[in-house]
């Protein structure tokens, strides 16, 4: 049996234009399998409880970047009607 350190490193940072207008990035880093991740989420109500949301995700080997990257792009909208 090996003992081994492992850590995981962590970063966030939320950005608001106005609190209707927001942006929301996350980066983390695990020295167990060398990979990056990194999530930006913007995010718009441009009605009560309406909203936009366009998400990034990328996942990479932080010491092999020839190897293959996982990118994903996501929009959401939630819509609320009120009578």
């Amino acid at each position: 049996r090996e003992d081994r350190d492992i850590h995981l490193y962590s970063a966030g940072l939320r950005l608001a234009v106005n609190p209707r207008i927001q942006l929301t990035s996350f980066y983390q880093y695990n020295s167990f399998d060398n990979r990056t991740r990194v999530n930006l989420r913007g995010s718009w109500e441009f009605l009560p409880l309406s909203f936009l949301y366009l998400v990034y995700n990328s996942n990479q080997n932080a010491l092999d970047r020839t190897s293959k990257r996982s990118d994903q792009a996501i929009a959401k909208l939630t819509y609320l009607k009120q009578f």
